[in-house]
């Protein structure tokens, strides 16, 4: 089972580089829910990243927006390159082999060009991090809107929730709400 908790609100800035950081505060979306997938699984000897919860993420994010377009950028370091349509990012990756497969620092929704969905992903995988977020991939979503029920609801209702141990309670940022 994966353990997959969530944090509602804004951590401190230092969760992301500058670049990233100053991105989300000119996109002016004002909200944060941040899902996050342990790396843990019994029996796994590597940091298990759990690809259908990534994917139905994303399927929720476009279903956000009917009609909006779905990029995927593949630079942890400039979120403004230029992404990919989401099916062609798919199509390249559904190429690489299971164990190579990552999720993608930015996910991107646009409704006539203007910004809709933003998804981060970070890496605590690779620092360790504080509780709740050490050794995860975190998902941090931003938008203008409240998504803490709609994607719990989602998630519960997948098919691959039987294998995801979700949290019933939202936690509160830890480390204070600082709006980046």
């Amino acid at each position: 089972m994966i353990d997959i908790d969530f944090v509602a609100g804004f951590d401190s800035p230092s969760f992301f580089q500058n670049a990233t950081e100053h991105f989300i505060k000119r996109s002016g979306l004002e909200q944060r829910f941040a899902i996050i997938q342990s790396t843990y699984l019994e029996g796994c000897p590597d940091m298990y990243f759990d690809e259908a919860l990534w994917k139905r993420l994303v399927e929720f994010l476009g279903s956000m927006s009917p009609g909006g377009w779905v990029s995927v950028v593949d630079d942890f370091w400039n979120p403004e390159a230029k992404g990919l349509a989401l099916a062609d990012y798919i199509s390249s990756w559904n190429q690489l082999p299971k164990d190579d497969r990552k999720p993608p620092p930015f996910v991107m929704v646009r409704d006539n060009g203007s910004l809709k969905f933003l998804m981060v992903t970070e890496y605590w995988k690779n620092v360790g991090g504080p509780y709740p977020y050490a050794d995860s991939y975190t998902y941090s979503v931003f938008s203008n809107l409240d998504l803490s029920g709609d994607i719990r609801s989602f998630l519960s209702k997948s098919p691959e929730a039987a294998g995801w141990r979700i949290a019933s309670e939202v936690l509160q940022p830890i480390l204070g709400i600082h709006r980046p």
